[in-house]
């Protein structure tokens, strides 16, 4: 049996598009980091108890003391992303000697603190990966500088798969996301930031889909220009990212769906791990910095000619063809880039 593993919503969509495409005698663990109806439930399934003062410390317990993983049924674990699950997961495989596979592996920004606590959860999980499957050649030569061992192949991101039949419009929507832990201690200076930045481009629309964090939600009621929904299905994003103008997040998948619908992305972060579009089609800001950057970039064309770094939209199949023959790949080393 080979266990695709996720905990958050981010994370069963990117291994959605590699499901679709994988051989027999598979089977899918949900840790429950993240509730709700946007979570699909796992052929096996853990209720992680939020009322815990260090959460982080909490998931990890709760994945490593599980009892419903079959191991002696398991000939490899699939991993995906930087989550606190996804780590917790390789190390319980690691401690039962099952090979692991790692999607979206060698991504980095070399600051543990941003983003935290994800900078250290990937760099963990690379130092017991057997299979690493990268994004980009910039994560594979991470990977390689850092000197871990196992298979490596760039093979894109699937998160990328879904955008493959939209097609982009330009509209009048600025779209807005932010959730990441490195942001919270600043989040009324990023509030205060963007309604000023809607406050002078009344011409656009500002959209919000509020992340469930109880910080963030507080945060956003200084919002006095920028309409705040509730969370959207991924679907439902994707439709107004594809027809809105651009979008401003602190998350690295829409930093990489933007690229690849041809929307410039505001990342509002001090750094990023997904540097190939940066200064192109992406670009850091913090809040002083936002208002500027936003009338710069609402008169700037796309490049013309430009190519997705993050994948072609067909990582699925990739990956999926690579892990069912993971028995050949186990043991070997770095294939050709």
């Amino acid at each position: 049996m080979i266990l695709f593993c996720y905990g958050t919503r981010p994370e069963y969509i990117k291994i959605a598009p590699v499901l679709k495409h994988m051989a027999r005698d598979v089977k899918t663990f949900c840790t429950g980091q993240h509730t709700g109806s946007m979570v699909p439930k796992g052929d096996f399934n853990l209720f992680i108890d939020e009322r815990h003062k260090n959460r982080l410390d909490y998931i990890v317990k709760t994945v490593m003391d599980n009892t419903i993983i079959p191991w002696e049924e398991i000939k490899l674990i699939v991993v995906q992303g930087d989550t606190t699950s996804a780590l917790a997961i390789a190390l319980s495989a690691f401690h039962h000697q099952v090979p692991i596979a790692h999607i979206e592996a060698g991504l980095r920004t070399y600051n543990n603190q941003d983003p935290y606590p994800e900078e250290a959860n990937r760099a963990a999980i690379a130092r017991v990966t057997d299979i690493h499957l990268c994004p980009t050649k910039t994560a594979r030569e991470n990977l390689v500088a850092e000197r871990c061992g196992g298979f490596m192949d760039v093979v894109g991101n699937p998160v990328l798969d879904h955008l493959v039949d939209l097609k982009p419009t330009i509209g009048k929507t600025i779209l807005i996301t932010m959730h990441r832990r490195e942001n919270h201690p600043r989040i009324h200076e990023w509030m205060t930031a963007i309604d000023e930045v809607a406050r002078l481009n009344p011409k656009c629309n500002f959209l919000f889909p509020v992340h469930p964090n109880p910080i963030i939600q507080s945060a956003v009621k200084v919002l006095k220009h920028v309409v705040t929904i509730f969370p959207l299905i991924h679907d439902e994003f994707l439709q107004i990212l594809t027809a809105g103008r651009m979008v401003i997040t602190d998350s690295g998948g829409v930093q990489e769906e933007a690229a690849f619908l041809k929307k410039f992305c505001i990342v509002a972060r001090e750094t990023t791990e997904r540097t190939e579009g940066l200064d192109e089609v992406s670009f850091l800001s913090t809040p002083d910095t936002l208002a500027d950057k936003t009338s710069w970039l609402l008169d700037k064309p796309w490049p013309e000619d430009y190519e997705c770094p993050y994948g072609n939209g067909k990582s699925g199949l990739r990956i999926a063809t690579l892990l069912n023959q993971y028995q050949s790949l186990l043991g070997t080393g770095p294939s050709v880039p």
